[in-house]
């Protein structure tokens, strides 16, 4: 459903190699949150952020289409 609706209205057609590069830093934000939520005193905030980043990191790649462009166009190619 996030799919259908990330291309239908915000025009989400990013395909995962396109943005490869936002994930690898909501990851590291990620990982890092929870290395400071287990050494860090206020545990609260930094296991939000981790969880924040995580949910962006993963709503980015099931936003994202199955195929890239070039994979996509290539397989149109073959078929004719």
């Amino acid at each position: 459903m996030l799919r259908e609706v990330a291309e239908s209205s915000l025009r989400w057609n990013y395909a995962l190699e396109d943005i490869l590069g936002l994930i690898l830093v909501a990851a590291v934000v990620g990982a890092y949150s929870l290395m400071f939520a287990m050494t860090r005193r206020p545990r609260r905030g930094w296991i939000v952020s981790a969880c924040v980043s995580f949910t962006l990191m993963a709503a980015m790649i099931w936003a994202s289409p199955p195929q890239s462009r070039w994979a996509s166009a290539t397989t149109a190619e073959a078929g004719m």
